[in-house]
């Protein structure tokens, strides 16, 4: 696992003020993915707990995380071939 930090939150072009609170520090979790359930969910649990210990506040995980994304699957047929026929292209 590999943790990626930011070197420092930029200051505002438009603040006028100085804040009354600090940056919200958000984390990041990327991954492939596992068939096993076991080892992904472990995997994940990994990332979430480096981010927090980073200071993260929140931590956003990948879409569709415990299941296989679709797009990782080539599809069977040519749609847009398929559509052309129809007459709805």
């Amino acid at each position: 696992m590999r943790l990626i930090t930011a070197p420092s939150c930029p200051s505002s072009p438009t603040r006028v003020q100085a804040p009354d609170r600090l940056p919200l520090c958000v984390g990041l979790v990327q991954q492939r993915w596992h068939a096993d359930e076991a080892t992904l969910r472990a995997e994940l649990a990994e990332g979430i707990r480096l981010a927090a210990e980073a200071s993260a506040r929140i931590v956003f995980l990948p879409e569709l995380t415990l299941s296989k994304h679709p797009g990782n699957v080539r599809a069977a047929r040519i749609f847009k071939a398929d559509a052309s026929r129809s007459g709805t292209a």
